[in-house]
């Protein structure tokens, strides 16, 4: 079951996605006449936990990558405003949209549509990694509706090949379906077009020439693309979400508290609430959301990692390392939960421990400097 499994599904066929493509899916719902105001008064959309959980992490994933971009390149960006025919959800300056361009090459980085009059909400986001010749190989997409927030209600990995003038691309949603698939250009002279939303196809179909040539160094499944963070370089930023002003903080607080009371079973928002009370210093405000998170949802570990920062910057120490074990157990694959209990095993005089895990944070960031100038006033090697 999708995440809003009382809409339409629709999935965008070509890898870049622009905005009048990629939200045309949602015209029957912004068409319908239903106002702002009674869409408020609607009970959340019932979903399957495990897909909410898993698209968010997805949504979550990709601006983590955007983030890389912004840290790793010199960054070009271009707006315009955008949004939906009047009278309907989201009105006609529902959003801005922002291009990021590496500044060198050109290159289009990323792609959000940023909502007009939510502080750092997202509305839709693409992401694209290039090969070494600026070619796209791999791209993602994450969509939500105007309202009905409890997760994307479009998610896409689409994953690129290139053979002569062939081109080809393999698109999954972030459960691990195939989608669709394309390929274009021309083979010995001739133009040619090749796509598929059916799986499986015929097999005179998959073992013919045309279609080994576009899509056989293609995976047949998402594999390690279907998570985003599989590409990311370095240490995953935390909070992701961060305002620039004291003010924009506490609207964003405001936003969370008001649609926490409009969707009371969104983990997620309560894990996002909590970061934000943390960015505000009231620990014990960013727990009780951790906590009403765990309340929720269980498998959001996300939110042992939040309660363990609060409870160690509240002297909790032995507490906090007891979260962060539980982040670990399920995150093993996180920097930053390393640095940070090794940091709190630090804080307890446990050298021994603290080293374990700073070590283990380099072995998966080689250049994470907190932990290598923690490594260096142990008097250990970083």
């Amino acid at each position: 079951m999708s995440p809003a499994s009382a809409i339409p599904a629709c999935a965008p066929r070509s890898p870049k996605v622009h905005t009048t493509l990629a939200l045309t899916c949602l015209a029957a719902l912004l068409l319908s006449g239903i106002s702002n105001a009674a869409a408020q008064e609607t009970p959340a959309i019932r979903a399957n936990p495990d897909t909410v959980r898993t698209w968010n992490r997805f949504a979550d994933g990709i601006y983590q990558l955007h983030l890389q971009h912004l840290r790793d390149t010199e960054v070009r960006t271009e707006t315009r405003a955008g949004g939906y025919p009047e009278g309907s959800l989201g009105g006609p300056d529902f959003f801005h949209e922002v291009h990021y361009y590496d500044a060198a090459t050109g290159r289009l980085l990323s792609r959000i549509q940023w909502e007009t009059a939510q502080v750092q909400t997202i509305h839709s986001i693409q992401v694209y990694l290039h090969d070494d010749e600026g070619r796209v190989r791999v791209d993602y997409y994450a969509a939500y509706l105007p309202v009905f927030r409890n997760a994307p209600m479009n998610t896409l990995v689409n994953l690129h090949a290139y053979h002569g003038e062939l081109r080809a691309f393999r698109q999954f949603d972030a459960s691990g379906n195939r989608r669709y698939e394309q390929c274009r250009g021309r083979l010995e002279g001739e133009s040619l077009w090749l796509d598929a939303e059916f799986f499986p196809m015929d097999e005179s179909v998959v073992e013919s020439d045309a279609y080994r040539r576009c899509f056989g160094m293609l995976q047949e499944q998402a594999g390690e693309h279907i998570d985003p963070l599989h590409h990311l370089r370095g240490t995953a930023q935390w909070p992701a979400i961060r305002p620039e002003s004291a003010a924009e903080l506490d609207q964003l607080i405001s936003q969370y508290e008001h649609k926490r009371r409009i969707t009371p079973l969104r983990g997620d928002l309560r894990v996002k609430a909590g970061d934000a009370w943390y960015l505000k210093g009231d620990d014990p405000q960013a727990i009780a959301h951790y906590d009403a998170a765990l309340e929720i949802d269980p498998a959001l570990y996300e939110a042992y990692f939040g309660r363990g920062m609060a409870l160690t910057r509240l002297g909790r120490v032995e507490e906090g390392i007891e979260s962060l074990d539980r982040f670990l157990a399920q995150a093993p694959g996180s920097t930053l939960g390393y640095v940070q209990r090794g940091l709190a095993h630090l804080a307890l005089d446990r050298p021994e421990r603290a080293v374990a895990d700073l070590r283990r944070a380099l072995t998966l960031d080689p250049d994470n400097a907190e932990a290598r100038a923690a490594l260096q006033r142990l008097g250990q090697d970083g």
